[in-house]
């Protein structure tokens, strides 16, 4: 979700965004300062507090060079779902060892999603199946209640109708845990998944994606509604923020101002490949293992048989690299950088043992056009870093808030307002401004 749906519908909002704009704590240049931005690492960054550099999600894919494969952020061994990719603690993590007693639910309608917002030790990590029609889980958390098996829905009109059903189940968790009622505080974390989808295909300008914000606006509405009915307004606060924005779609309107283009994801996978074939003393050796954009993986035991050096050589190739069509940049992690004030937020999302090679970063508006969608995020410009970031409740001060933010900083707040132990770091900080003495 983008910052600035708030602003662009915010006439229209009757609900949820509607009351957190009035009452809560808006921080209004919130951002994600880090690349990718994308869903893996967003939600890694919102539970931990600490950007890929540290938490190690650097992606929802990359790749993995002992294994000589591409390996998800959310998958190990034979196929099971986890969050053992996941390097340290999560908010979760944090205020099950502090309480025991406390209840920890993560859902969502991506898997990727739940696990690295759930972390290590949630009473669940929900997901949907769309082939079963079901939300499933892993063995690695409880097993799931009767009320989650229960809940089934093999199709949905649209995708704002998959995030009121989850929502549903939110108020079903909330209800059958007797959440917040307890004696000590329960963590309820709860990832919408239809706007991503509205944006991939329709775009950010588009009449779906006002329909898919008024209605989120509503489901919202409806759910603090809830929780205010059950366990009291002054019992619960609640913090919104995204994992990332989407670019705007070329052609549209806010496309054509920054000059949006489409490039095709096969061609400038060849683009690349052919830059390094066709470079001189590099010429007609395939030297990319692997490519998950920032990252480039390349082929290290190539170099050494042609008994290039590797600092020579990665030199070479950053130059090569920058010749591409859509190619603004090329950094190289291990060297030093150019003066450019892009490369923060790729150091942040660099991570040494998982991180590749080279990292590309693409001209702003350029959208590697996935199968299927109209455009996409991952990169380090305003379309997709800057995302809403809200809290509200008895522990935070109502106003706006003109302080640079970061989705990094969600975890370590709330982990002040609980008590427990996940101290900011890494750029992180306690919005301390933003709660009440």
């Amino acid at each position: 979700m983008r910052a600035d749906y708030l602003t662009r519908f915010g006439p229209e909002f009757k609900g949820g965004f509607k009351k957190l704009l009035n009452e809560g704590a808006v921080f209004d240049h919130a951002t994600v300062n880090f690349v990718p931005t994308e869903t893996g690492p967003g939600h890694a960054a919102i539970s931990t507090g600490r950007p890929p550099a540290v938490n190690g999600i650097i992606g929802n894919f990359w790749w993995d060079r002992v294994k000589g494969k591409g390996v998800s952020a959310s998958m190990f061994s034979r196929g099971r779902s986890g969050p053992d990719k996941l390097l340290g603690p999560t908010l979760s993590d944090a205020v099950k060892k502090k309480n025991p007693a406390s209840r920890a639910l993560a859902m969502s309608m991506k898997q990727r999603a739940a696990v690295l917002l759930g972390g290590r030790t949630p009473d669940f990590a929900l997901w949907f199946n769309a082939d079963k029609g079901v939300f499933v889980s892993s063995g690695l958390y409880s097993p799931l209640p009767d009320w989650v098996n229960e809940f089934k829905r093999q199709h949905f009109q649209s995708p704002a109708e998959s995030d009121r059903f989850l929502s549903e189940l939110a108020e079903r968790a909330a209800l059958r845990m007797s959440l917040g009622k307890g004696g000590a505080p329960d963590l309820l974390m709860v990832s919408f998944s239809g706007t991503d989808a509205v944006g991939h295909a329709h775009g950010p300008e588009s009449a779906e994606m006002r329909s898919q914000i008024l209605e989120i606006d509503k489901i919202l509405g409806a759910f603090i509604q809830y929780l205010s009915e059950d366990i009291g307004p002054g019992n619960f606060d609640l913090a919104l923020t995204a994992d990332h924005g989407v670019a705007p779609v070329p052609g549209s309107w806010e496309g054509r101002k920054i000059g949006a283009r489409h490039i095709r994801e096969n061609d400038f996978t060849a683009n690349l490949n052919g830059a390094l074939r066709n470079f001189p003393s590099l010429a007609g050796e395939n030297w990319i293992s692997g490519i998950y954009l920032p990252n480039i993986y390349l082929n290290r035991g190539l170099a050494a048989r042609k008994k290039i050096g590797w600092k020579k050589f990665l030199a070479k190739a950053r130059l090569a690299l920058k010749l591409c069509d859509g190619v603004a940049e090329v950094y190289d992690p291990a060297a030093a950088q150019p003066k450019d004030e892009f490369w923060p937020q790729y150091s942040a999302g660099y991570h040494k043992d998982r991180g590749g090679d080279l990292m590309i970063r693409l001209k702003e508006g350029v959208v590697v056009e996935h199968s299927g969608t109209k455009t996409t995020h991952g990169s380090p410009y305003y379309y997709d870093n800057d995302v809403p970031l809200i809290f509200w409740g008895a522990d935070f001060k109502t106003g706006r808030y003109e302080g640079a933010a970061h989705i990094i900083d969600v975890a370590p707040t709330l982990a002040k307002i609980l008590n427990v132990d996940l101290p900011p770091g890494s750029g992180s900080r306690i919005l301390t401004e933003a709660l009440k003495p």
